[in-house]
């Protein structure tokens, strides 16, 4: 009976593994995506308003700074499971 219950909280804690490394993987994506320097970069070509374009790098700046902090915790979290 303790193996069984053993057994499942060991399948539990690999699917928790499992998810959060997934995740961790989302958020390695999403720091590398390009997507918003070639918008910054585009809008700079067209010579858009610069304050409109100061305030979309002010947002990736934060948008960043809060995925990496979300990284941290994942990090964190997958190593207190280990």
């Amino acid at each position: 009976e303790n193996e069984t219950i053993r057994d499942r909280i060991e399948k539990i804690l690999n699917k928790v593994k499992t998810f959060t490394n997934r995740k961790r993987q989302e958020l390695h994506q999403s720091i590398d995506s390009g997507y918003v320097n070639d918008l910054i970069l585009t809008l700079t070509e067209r010579k858009c308003d610069q304050q409109i374009i100061r305030s979309l790098e002010k947002k990736q700046e934060d948008i960043l700074q809060d995925l990496l902090n979300l990284k941290n915790e994942t990090t964190k979290t997958i190593e207190n499971l280990d």
